[in-house]
């Protein structure tokens, strides 16, 4: 029997959960990649308190007593424009308005030249305890390709503080499939990237998204990057290289040392709540997706005089919100577990979705247990394809 057929016999939907996780963007960037799609702004330094006062107001229209925030996020634009003490002001607001938990997560994405050693004791004094630093690549002239202002130096140098500043968990991030690259010069960056001996790895395919540098350069016929076949063996190579380091393949874009898993990103991935605040921000509470205007002095004309940041919303119901709840899960490489599944829908997996997971199965894509359902490692070469043809 299809799914459809049988959506009238129950829909239990998932119960209203308090948020475990929290993302602030702080939109500000000194310069805008090439690649970049992300809602930024100038960094203005006159702008920079003002706006964390507005991240404030919008945190208190989320205050809740039976929350308890396990994981903060601090994306962008690039967070690491705040100094030592906004920093300590931003934490501290989010402290007196949320119930956090004893050993939260606090991240901060990070471009390489825009940290000192004074710098990153503060923000380790401020409570923040993983750092997600923006590498991208280990060489200088492809940095200068994608319109990035630090060096192959600058990344070094950034480990190395950071470290030095104890940390517990340092992450870079790489991409792939970068104009002008070829096996060769990923399997350097893999090895160059590797020798930095993070704990956390990021490995990113570019995407040229609409309205870029890039997007302008490609319909002008000038910019030449690798095929889709070339992107996948060097993400193939990735996996391998990264797993013969010691890396834990745990998601399909991340690897990590055993227990410096990004406990934010998982929050994602296992479909819970979580609290978006600032520009662009999205968030996902009892059911419902909403994500906040774009434009950094709209977001903050609306919170300033009150009113809410949010431009759109969707609730998902019934068959949509366990597909969902599928397709995230499958992210992890460890998939989605059956009783998970059914504790939270009151319904087995393979009830609602083994008419399409079948075929997927049979072609090698997915394997189905007992216990679990999970890419295989074709699946996870060929994600986005099984992504799609799971969609209701």
């Amino acid at each position: 029997m299809g799914a459809s057929a049988r959506e009238s016999e129950h829909s239990k939907e998932p119960p209203v959960s308090s948020p475990r996780g929290l993302y602030i963007h702080v939109p500000f960037c000194l310069y805008r990649c090439y690649y970049c799609d992300f809602a930024t702004s100038p960094h203005v330094p006159g702008v920079v308190d003002p706006f964390l006062e507005s991240v404030r107001r919008e945190a208190a229209t989320y205050a809740s007593a039976d929350s308890s925030i396990a994981s903060i996020y601090l994306g962008g634009g690039t967070p690491s424009v705040l100094s030592g003490d906004q920093m300590l002001r931003l934490l501290a607001a989010m402290r007196a308005t949320f119930p956090v938990s004893d050993g939260v997560e606090v991240t901060v994405e990070a471009n390489p030249e825009t940290l000192a050693a004074a710098k990153l004791r503060a923000y380790r004094d401020a409570g923040v305890t993983r750092l997600s630093i923006g590498v991208q690549a280990l060489d200088d002239a492809t940095l200068k390709r994608l319109g990035r202002d630090h060096t192959a130096e600058h990344s070094t140098r950034a480990v190395r503080m950071a470290r030095d500043a104890d940390f517990e968990s340092v992450s870079v991030d790489l991409i792939f499939g970068l104009p002008g690259q070829d096996s060769e010069h990923w399997s350097a960056t893999l090895q160059d990237g590797l020798a930095l001996r993070p704990d956390h790895i990021s490995l990113y395919g570019l995407t040229v998204e609409p309205k870029t540098v890039f997007d302008f350069m490609r319909r002008q016929q000038t910019l030449s990057v690798p095929s889709d076949d070339q992107q996948a063996d060097m993400y193939a190579e990735a996996i391998d290289t990264a797993l013969a380091a010691g890396y834990e393949h745990y998601e399909i874009s991340s690897f990590a040392s055993p227990g410096h898993e990004s406990r934010h990103n998982m929050t994602y991935w296992a479909d819970e709540s979580y609290i978006g605040l600032g520009p662009s921000a999205c968030g996902y509470l009892a059911g419902r997706r909403y994500a906040n205007v774009r434009g950094t002095r709209s977001y903050m004309k609306r919170v300033d005089a009150g009113d809410s940041a949010v431009v759109e919303e969707e609730t998902l119901t019934g068959i949509d919100a366990r597909a969902q709840t599928l397709m995230l899960g499958l992210r992890r490489l460890g998939g989605v577990r059956r009783d998970d599944y059914h504790r939270r829908y009151g319904r087995d997996i393979v009830d609602d979705f083994g008419d399409t997971m079948a075929p997927l199965e049979d072609a090698g894509l997915l394997r189905l247990s007992a216990a679990s359902i999970r890419l295989t490692r074709r699946g996870v070469l060929l994600s986005n394809e099984v992504f799609v043809r799971l969609l209701p």
